[in-house]
């Protein structure tokens, strides 16, 4: 195992990265998730339809889902942000993830509200994300590298909804995180980016 997160809130729910048997090179990483401190592991459901209600073709056993975790946070090919659980909110979970045998290189928003047993395709592409007033809302936001943007996703029904709300009339902001203050129980959240001229 890479590395693994331990769902926040509940008790021995971890969910773990594994890299695959190969060869330099050849070698993958792939998504297992333990309900029972690690006795048993297996694979991750797929959800059933993308953000936009588009039907996923994703069947065990040949595909599943796969999420990005700490590694692939620092990883320079994927720079997604971490899985996010917290203790104020058992039994939610964001992280960036992708179907199919092994995680790819490109992902979405995907959340689950049941500990991971079943998950949702929430958005598109990379996001930052959070959630604050102990999961009564949660708020994602592209990535710096999807260029200047003036708004960002809200969801009031643990992910199964989002809404977009701009923030400014102008050319908006390089963003470069998200976060809620001083945690996951407030309703005050911060964006924080830079103005990009060119």
């Amino acid at each position: 195992l890479l590395d693994f997160h331990k769902a926040a809130g509940l008790r021995g729910i971890y969910i773990a990265t594994q890299l695959t048997v190969g060869p330099v090179g050849g070698r993958y990483l792939i998504t297992l998730i333990s309900y029972d401190k690690g006795g048993e592991w297996t694979r991750l459901t797929p959800p059933d339809y993308r953000y936009d209600n588009t039907t996923i073709s994703c069947d065990p056993p040949t595909c599943y889902l796969n999420l990005a975790s700490e590694f692939s946070s620092i990883y320079r090919t994927y720079q997604t942000e971490p899985i996010l659980s917290s203790p104020s909110t058992p039994g939610l979970i964001m992280a960036t993830g992708s179907t199919g045998s092994v995680l790819h290189v490109t992902g979405d928003l995907m959340v689950s509200n049941t500990a991971g047993a079943s998950w949702i395709s929430a958005l598109p592409g990379f996001t930052y994300y959070t959630f604050g007033d102990h999961g009564g809302f949660m708020l994602a936001a592209h990535k710096y590298y999807h260029g200047n943007i003036n708004f960002i996703y809200y969801s009031l029904d643990e992910g199964a909804n989002w809404q977009k709300y701009e923030f400014s009339d102008q050319k908006g902001l390089l963003i470069w995180g998200i976060t809620t203050e001083p945690g996951e129980y407030t309703t005050v959240v911060s964006l924080y980016g830079s103005v990009n001229y060119t």
